[in-house]
């Protein structure tokens, strides 16, 4: 990995604090230079209500940066279109965006950036998203993803759970979740780890419904009742059905996951309380609301500035809003850099996908991120998080540890 830029990050900070000193005692008559980024998401659609923290997180951002100016010379402006996580829509939200003069795509949903690779390739528009998936990293494309993919985490916290399990039996595991191409790797490395170790995992039962199911069978419920640990793959009114059902039949168990509970932690809390939620286990590639820690506190500083309303609630909710504001730091800093190096008025696609693949940032406490020509995830380390009811909180068990990459 390039460590040209290990600088990168400390620079957008250190320029955002002097852009705030500076506030009212410059120039500000400069005509700027607008650039165009646009932004695919479920606005309405059955992804709104997750989705929404990350919409959120991204005009913030560049809210922030319009304002405060750690971009000099440049304004922001976001092309929105309304994917509503209808796979039909990807396209022609791609051409909406291009044909308005984005010249980069921010797209969070994360089944948009499979469809739309070949397209990105052909007219060289980096695609940046969250989640990723084999297609999106093999061969390596125009898409930039922040996170492994869903089948890299769920391995890794397997083999977490498998080196912490100390019981003469194997720990019985049970997997739901929508039918839709993130779980379905979720509910494959679930199913893979257990197959291959035996003696520490009896996988129970896999429970991947068609996408839309808003209530599990019974059927289901019964044979996950005796489980030790149950990986839950997503966070929707399916999975909210699902914890409310095993609590009221009076089961217990431990939850484990790779975020889709941590991005519902209020929804769970509020359906069940502490007692039922108590000891959840999330693999984690980002750091949570209570740690100190620049992006953390940026995040904060952010969230509460421009949404002084919202902003316990959407702590409360859980961690879409400062999960996905690591990467809109990491991205932003990434179209920075590209400006910088090509000037406003010669920036493209093609700047943004160079500056990518040298593309690195390293924080103290934190293991570094980056990209490389092969390498199209920014992170590559993980920790394990825990709901607490003591603490009211999730709070960090393990220290940063590399993902499992199968």
């Amino acid at each position: 990995m390039n460590h040209n830029y290990k600088r990168a990050v400390a620079s957008f900070l250190v320029l955002a604090l002097m852009a705030t000193l500076c506030l009212g005692c410059g120039e500000k008559s400069e005509e700027k230079v607008v650039i165009k980024v646009g932004f695919m998401n479920d606005y309405t659609g059955p992804g709104a209500t997750a989705m929404r923290p990350i919409t959120f997180a991204i005009t913030d951002m560049v809210r922030h940066i319009n304002e405060e100016d750690p971009i000099p010379g440049v304004r922001l402006e976001l092309i929105t279109y309304d994917a509503r996580f209808d796979p039909s829509r990807d396209v022609p939200g791609y051409d909406w965006c291009r044909e308005r003069g984005a010249k980069v795509i921010i797209c969070p949903q994360h089944t948009s950036p499979d469809v739309l690779k070949p397209f990105a390739e052909k007219d060289k528009v980096p695609i940046l998203t969250w989640a990723a998936s084999e297609n999106m990293l093999e061969p390596p494309g125009w898409v930039f993803c922040v996170n492994p993919t869903f089948y890299d985490l769920g391995y890794t916290l397997m083999q977490w759970l498998g080196e912490q399990w100390s019981e003469t039996t194997p720990a019985k595991i049970g997997v739901f979740g929508w039918s839709v191409s993130n779980n379905v790797e979720t509910a494959s490395a679930v199913r893979d780890y257990s197959q291959a170790h035996p003696d520490q995992f009896d996988f129970v039962a896999e429970a991947i419904v068609p996408a839309g199911t808003m209530t599990y069978s019974g059927g289901t419920i019964e044979k996950m009742k005796d489980c030790d640990y149950i990986f839950a793959t997503d966070v929707n009114p399916g999975s909210l059905a699902f914890v409310k059902d095993f609590a009221a039949r009076g089961y217990r168990t431990t939850y484990v996951d790779t975020d889709a509970l941590a991005a519902g932690k209020g929804i769970f809390l509020d359906a069940v309380g502490w007692d039922n939620m108590d000891g959840t286990l999330c693999i984690l590639p980002t750091r949570w609301w209570n740690e100190d820690y620049p992006i953390i506190n940026l995040a904060k500083d952010i969230l509460h500035r421009y949404r002084p309303g919202e902003a316990e609630d959407l702590m409360y909710q859980g961690i879409s809003y400062v999960g996905s504001f690591h990467g809109v730091y990491y991205y932003f800093d990434l179209l920075r850099q590209a400006i910088e190096k090509v000037g406003a008025e010669n920036f493209d696609g093609q700047a943004v996908y160079d500056t990518a693949v040298e593309f690195s940032a390293s924080l103290e406490g934190y293991a570094e991120v980056g990209y490389s020509e092969t390498d199209r995830y920014l992170h590559h380390h993980v920790a394990v998080y825990e709901w607490s009811a003591e603490a009211s909180d999730l709070v960090r068990i393990t220290d940063w540890f590399p993902v499992v990459s199968k």
